[in-house]
């Protein structure tokens, strides 16, 4: 076990080590037989667990894993590590209650570098897939489903057979009577209805892995975090959960002559902003306005659909109440849809904005490990950044970066070599927290106003 607790004035104050219950790898053995663990706690000198929203074409809805070993012992030959093997793991912070308990397999040997001449002296990299992904990429279930996507998911993940929770499942609209899954493994199937669901306000899905089970789930319901209707008991417990801090660098741990625990455990180390809103494109990928064409073979028929950013954001649910982009041009895009069975092609529109949107809007944060942290969770950023040095007057929020963000990426990084536990974490958003002007004479206007 490793940790590095601290206490000032009798309050436990976590620190980015952490607490490793256990670390192993379970050999191969003979039919019948009952696999050994050995232990890896001695061994491994980086160990890195990644999460993804799913958010971009083709990666994987489970997680995935990486662990670099250093050992003279020569276990790759003398175990040997062939791939297969389960890896197992059990961590948390240590300001963490529960520890979070993950079960992989080797999926392939990393390049091995030699440290000498000894053969027996190496470093090299297991690269890791979950037990479920590995068992998944042995099966291909072709299976006649019925009733809706979301219905449909829940009843091929049964033939997965797995231990792990896959309970948290938004209804889909758009019901497809019957529909019979091609020769692909259970998890490919799945991610597939996904991408081809969508809710009652034409939302489309995401399927994601993070560390308390699957997800099939409605970026609306994802959004709507920031939204819930809460108590005011409720609201103030959310506010510290679910906000990441964006002090200046000079800003003091102690507040108030206090040790805000949970502030340290929730502020931004490093940030790096990708805000690049690229309206040029934004007009050239038809994100702010297009008329739709959608053609239907059975009925020989066409139907126009007129898409314009600024109502559809009206209609439909986001992170912050404003919109990201703000435009007053006409357009004469046309953009021809082919009308699919399941009515894909309705949530063609909100998947390219909301694609186009996120994207325009990443930032990539490093924070202190917590696992606690995954992604789809929702966090208010509140960015005092740019308050300058030695100034008793603090700048206004940034109103750029402020606001609701939704984590799409996380890496949760573990680190014997420097003691330390951290997470890399992309964020995006897809509005602003306050409202601007759409035309920019405006501001010419107030700015140089008759001088």
């Amino acid at each position: 076990m490793i940790e590095n607790k601290e206490s000032q004035d009798g309050i436990l104050t976590p620190s980015t080590t952490f607490d490793l219950k256990y670390m192993a790898i379970l050999p191969h053995t003979p039919e019948g037989g009952t696999p050994t663990p050995y232990d890896l706690t001695s061994l491994f000198q980086e160990f890195n667990i990644y999460q993804d929203l799913g958010l971009e074409e083709n990666v994987s809805p489970s997680l995935t894993a990486n662990v670099l070993i250093k050992e003279g012992w020569d276990i790759l030959d003398t175990m040997p590590i062939l791939g297969g093997e389960e890896v197992v793991i059990s961590f948390k912070s240590p300001a963490a209650t529960d520890y979070t308990a993950l079960s992989f397999r080797v999926s392939r040997v990393g390049r091995v570098a030699d440290e000498s001449n000894s053969s027996a002296k190496k470093a090299f990299w297991l690269h890791l897939v979950t037990t479920d992904a590995y068992k998944d990429s042995m099966l291909r279930k072709s299976v006649g489903l019925q009733g809706s996507y979301s219905d449909m998911a829940a009843k091929i993940f049964e033939m997965l057979e797995s231990r792990t929770k896959f309970e948290d499942i938004d209804p889909t609209y758009g019901i497809q009577e019957r529909f019979a899954t091609p020769l692909w493994p259970v998890l490919k199937s799945i991610d597939y209805m996904a991408r081809r669901s969508y809710d009652e306000i034409f939302m489309p899905f995401v399927f994601y892995e993070d560390f308390t089970g699957y997800h099939f789930k409605s970026l609306t319901t994802l959004f709507n975090q920031g939204n819930q209707t809460m108590t005011a008991e409720e609201k103030q417990e959310a506010a510290l959960e679910k906000k990441f801090f964006r002090d200046p660098q000079d800003a003091p741990l102690l507040q108030n002559n206090n040790f805000n625990s949970e502030r340290f455990m929730r502020t931004i180390i490093k940030a790096e902003k990708k805000l690049a809103r690229d309206q040029f494109m934004a007009n050239y990928h038809d994100v702010l306005a297009v008329d739709e064409r959608v053609y239907d073979f059975r009925t020989k028929t066409v139907t126009p659909t007129s898409r314009v950013y600024t109502e559809w954001f009206a209609e439909t649910a986001h992170l912050d109440p404003y919109p990201l982009f703000s435009d007053e041009f006409n357009r004469e895009n046309v953009r021809y849809l082919e009308a699919q069975p399941d009515g894909a092609e309705q949530v063609d529109y909100a998947k390219r904005v909301i694609k186009f949107s996120l994207a325009s809007t990443v930032m990539r944060l490093l924070l202190v490990g917590d696992n606690r942290l995954n992604v789809g969770q929702v966090y208010y950023i509140e960015d005092l950044s740019n308050r300058p040095k030695q100034n008793e007057n603090l700048a206004e929020l940034s109103k750029l970066s402020s606001g609701h963000y939704i984590i799409t990426k996380i890496r949760h990084k573990i680190s014997r070599l420097t003691n330390d536990y951290q997470c890399v974490a992309e964020i995006a958003k897809d509005s602003m927290i306050e409202k601007f002007s759409a035309s920019p004479d405006s501001f010419f206007e107030n700015r140089f106003h008759k001088q």
